[in-house]
């Protein structure tokens, strides 16, 4: 694997084109003449890289996972509560579900079940999302604005919920069930997740921005 701080301009153009492949094509059909055709380089250049499609595959993934560790980083000194949004319900809109990287992921997921590597790439990006709504909650109780839930509960719940959303939305463009979903999230935590004095003061998740 690449560390993120080493990987070239080129192979960061790569691993885009390999997003945007995947997400066009399907991991199954796209190839890496397909892909090197979307980075406008030669194939044996992507070659030059990684050696196989699957090599490849697995390293777009761990792009995508530093990615979004550097969004965590950046959120962690959110309100707990405000990085719940963010993490949660926050790119429920069918624009955000449509974009390349949740095409992408979600076709890999798909060929997961059929392939260890991927399985093992995308369990470490989900155990990054888990990491991140874990703290948040563990935040929130010590700050005595949630009950003293289970974390790993409370997230496994809301990731769930999350991946559920995503998928009818982008699968099946049941965008109104993203919003009935929003809503049911904002239930969950008003009436499981908040303390009775943080219940009084809040009014949704419109009010903790992005």
């Amino acid at each position: 694997m690449t560390e993120a701080a080493d990987r070239t301009d080129a192979e960061r153009e790569l691993l885009a084109a390999t997003e945007r492949a995947i997400a066009e094509y399907g991991v199954s059909a796209v190839t890496t003449q397909k892909i090197a055709d979307e980075w406008g380089r030669a194939q044996s250049l992507v070659h030059y890289y990684y050696d196989t499609k699957d090599d490849l595959v697995v390293a777009y993934i761990e792009w995508v996972r530093d990615g979004f560790q550097q969004r965590y980083a950046e959120h962690a000194d959110d309100p707990p509560l405000q990085r719940l949004r963010w993490a949660v319900v926050g790119d429920l809109d069918r624009d955000d579900c449509a974009d390349p990287t949740t095409a992408a992921l979600y076709e890999l997921h798909a060929q997961a079940p059929h392939d260890e590597a991927y399985r093992a790439a995308l369990n470490d990006l989900e155990d990054c999302a888990r990491e991140f709504v874990e703290t948040a909650i563990i935040d929130g109780v010590a700050a005595g604005t949630f009950r003293d839930v289970d974390p790993a509960d409370a997230a496994t719940f809301l990731l769930s919920a999350h991946d559920g959303g995503v998928v009818r939305t982008v699968s099946l463009d049941r965008t109104a069930d993203a919003d009935n979903l929003r809503a049911g999230v904002e239930q969950y935590v008003r009436h499981v997740l908040l303390t009775d004095d943080a219940r009084e003061d809040w009014t949704g998740f419109a009010e903790a921005g992005d």
